[in-house]
């Protein structure tokens, strides 16, 4: 079937599907080496999660044969709680146990993305957390043995030139297999680019104090004999390896700091003050606290934590639901812990929380206590996983698939880490992981799917609503059907933009005009002004309305407007060779037609928004030499500075920048809570300064409008973020940034104190 046919095809059935997720507002994505945040903490649910007790929230009555439901996870998920026989609180009492209080006002699913039904590629725990970290399938358990493709941890250590302190996996059991995931064997990359591991439980456990306390006597400056002993047990803790471990790149200093750590922490717990959650009663929950402690001290870039205590579901049920319940406990920990207590993480960190397998769909008839059965893991149901993400640039209260609707598999965690970290590019194009796509990137895909079923539905209700901002007063009374007319835009988009034109790394929102969806087709493609001109720029217009010859978009159809750029589509199925001048005299003729929407009406000439072009950051008075930025592209200001003059960048479309009306700005610590901040009053001048701005590194941009920062409110570490609002003399208010623009702009207009 030709690829057109198939599209087609799909589109028309899309009508009897039902939709897997609620639409997202927009993708957040990071460009090519830029962050979405500087911190990433992965939350793997070791030893095997049932989605029937977990996202499923069916408790008892699907494992059980017990009709007692209700949602056991409500720090990571909406749903009420089961009000009958509750076996997983703190008191051990069958029919009156007390469930932990809810630490999160908000649910983890609430303020992100939540993947429902996630593909686990094998069912053993080494095999599922190694294809998880490696986005590579492992079909064999290999317990003892390094994983042969590199980890994450190598991927960012490499390939972004991380310290090893920056890099940390923290977890104890499954077996002795834990300790070999840091990094792998793989020659390119190996144990220079590991990552430092961490066993909490036996390092500051029995173990620990035989092995380790007395390095607490030692300084940095003495031998590191005691040290070499100490890194030895904290990467060989069940002894696997009868071996000294390599170096993974701990510097002296990094070493003579993780020394000092161990140090404090081994204080601390004699103290009873480590950062563990409210309630401490297992090794997940303890190991938990300690990461925290590891993430305060270390502010990693990336941080595994591993929780394994949901593997007694083998034999012990009650003892599942109970560690399930802490491993859910713990993760609201973690993420209040990093929002309230570490401040250079708080806004600035996404974390994920993935399962490494399913449990299987029948019990095993291993009874415990409460007489419930116990679950292996070995068939279908067990490679059924969930996967939720949050953070900044993270669509909130988003769901996507659904039991009959299998989204992303667990490999594609390693490129989604990479892509908010910034080295998706490089991950992908080592050609060591299995797949090149991110969990953002089926966000995308699914959206597009969405698109067309959407579009179906409105053209088999007749639907005349118009979805882009034009002059509301025209009339659109008519009941064309749109696909008998081959001029219309809605066949122009099916037949042409969409399966000819919107190709992986063509116009498929790599660059405008972005053909993924009829909307943006056509929103980028009226009024909007060209990217490639010919040498005299004789055009101002992609579509210009009524005039095929003024618009670039039909020229590009027949000559090489520019001798160099080719002639449009660079690459064509069989279907636009067979029909090509046809389709090109469509085109034409829509445009001359007067390049009518999707419901037929004609657009207005635009009065478009003003729009946030830069922002530029000045020692106070001055107006050359702008601070410089961080990767994520925050600018930083050092603490010593009690004031700096922020300036901004503005364009309309019809004013002069000095001309807008309104003129405030907002500033805040929190990334989207700008409601209750006061506004405040910007200073805008005739003539503007020259500088750089967010959309070019070669062309300046001119900047009308300053405000002078008081920092002597902020300490090291905070990130401050600011808005401006502006209005030109016919839209409403304009926010600059607003909630919805990409992340990578969104730090552009933030100033971190260093």
């Amino acid at each position: 079937m030709k690829r057109r046919s198939f599209i087609k095809k799909a589109s028309l059935a899309g009508v009897a599907i039902t939709t897997p997720f609620i639409l997202p507002s927009g993708r957040l994505f990071a460009a090519s080496g830029m962050r979405m945040s500087d911190h990433v903490v992965l939350v793997a649910f070791a030893g095997g999660v049932r989605q029937q007790e977990s996202i499923l929230q069916r408790y008892l009555d699907d494992s059980q044969a017990y009709p007692s439901a209700g949602n056991i996870l409500y720090n990571l998920f909406d749903g009420a709680a089961p009000t009958d026989k509750i076996v997983y609180g703190t008191k051990n009492i069958i029919d009156g146990d007390t469930p932990i209080p809810k630490i999160l006002s908000q649910t983890i699913q609430n303020q992100g993305t939540t993947f429902r039904e996630v593909n686990a590629s094998a069912v053993g725990h080494y095999a599922g957390v190694n294809a998880m970290i490696t986005g590579n399938y492992m079909y064999t358990q290999g317990l003892r043995n390094k994983p042969t493709m590199p980890t994450i941890f190598e991927y960012l250590r490499r390939h972004q030139g991380e310290k090893a302190t920056k890099t940390w996996f923290i977890g104890n059991g499954i077996g002795n297999s834990i300790p070999l995931l840091d990094y792998s064997t793989h020659s390119a990359y190996g144990a220079s680019y590991g990552a430092n591991f961490l066993a909490p439980i036996i390092t500051f456990g029995s173990d620990g104090e035989k092995h380790l306390k007395n390095a607490k006597v030692y300084h940095p400056e003495d031998e590191l004999d005691p040290m070499y002993k100490m890194k030895y047990f904290l990467d060989n803790v069940w002894y696997s390896q009868g071996k000294q471990l390599p170096n993974i790149g701990n510097t002296e200093e990094e070493k003579a700091e993780i020394k000092t750590f161990v140090k404090d922490m081994f204080d601390k717990t004699e103290a009873g003050t480590i950062a563990h959650p409210p309630i401490a009663d297992n090794g997940d929950l303890r190991t938990i606290g300690y990461a925290c402690e590891v993430m305060k001290r270390f502010k990693p870039t990336l941080t595994v934590i591993y929780l394994s205590n949901v593997d007694s579901c083998h034999g012990n049920f009650t003892s599942y639901l109970e560690s399930l319940h802490r491993a859910d406990h713990g993760v609201g920990h973690i993420w209040d812990y990093i929002q309230n207590n570490i401040p250079s993480m708080a806004n600035n960190t996404t974390m994920m929380v993935v399962p490494e397998h399913g449990r299987n769909l029948n019990s095993n008839n291993i009874e415990d206590g409460n007489a419930f059965s116990g679950y292996d893991h070995s068939d279908a149901n067990s490679r059924r996983i969930f996967s939720s993400i949050v953070g900044p640039g993270i669509d909130s209260n988003l769901s996507i698939g659904s039991e009959s609707n299998q989204i992303g598999d667990i490999v594609n965690i390693t490129p989604t880490i990479a892509e908010i970290l910034g080295c998706k590019n490089e991950v992908v194009g080592s050609g060591l992981v299995a797949s090149s796509k991110s969990l953002f990137d089926l966000i995308w895909s699914m959206k597009k799917i969405f698109l067309y079923i959407l579009l179906i539905f409105c053209f088999s209700c007749k639907e005349e609503i118009n979805p882009f901002e034009f002059d509301n007063n025209v009339n659109s009374n008519n009941d064309t059907v749109y696909f008998d007319d081959p001029t219309s835009f809605s066949a122009l988009h099916s037949n042409i933009f969409s399966t000819t034109c919107a190709n992986s790394g063509c116009h498929d929102g790599t660059f405008e005009p972005d053909f993924r969806t009829i909307e943006s087709s056509y929103n980028s493609l009226i009024y909007q002004p060209p990217i490639k001109n010919d040498i005299s720029n004789s055009f101002e217009y992609r579509v210009k309305p009524g005039n095929s010859l003024q618009s670039v978009l039909y020229h590009r159809l027949i000559v090489d407007i520019d001798g160099i750029s080719g002639i449009m589509p660079l690459e064509s199925e069989e279907d636009w060779q067979e029909n090509q001048q046809e389709y090109i005299q469509n085109i034409k003729d829509w445009i001359d037609q007067g390049a009518k929407d999707m419901f037929g009406n004609l657009p207005s000439f635009p009065n478009d928004i003003p729009l946030g072009r830069g922002m530029a950051v000045y020692n106070s008075g001055q107006t050359t030499n702008p601070l410089n930025r961080d990767a994520s592209g925050s600018v930083l200001v050092d603490n010593s500075l009690n004031n700096v003059d922020v300036w901004f960048s503005v364009v309309d479309d019809i004013l002069a920048p000095f001309d807008l009306q309104h003129n405030k700005l907002k500033k805040s610590t929190s990334l989207f809570n700008f409601y209750e901040i006061l506004e405040e009053d910007l200073q805008v001048f005739t003539s503007p300064i020259n500088e750089l701005g967010y959309f070019s590194t070669t062309t300046n941009e001119q900047y009308f409008h300053k405000y002078s920062l008081d920092l002597t409110n902020y300490s090291v570490g905070d990130i401050i973020y600011l808005k401006i609002y502006v209005k030109d003399d016919v839209n409403p208010i304009s926010e600059i940034p607003n909630n919805g623009s990409p992340f990578t702009f969104l730090r552009h207009f933030s100033i971190k104190i260093i």
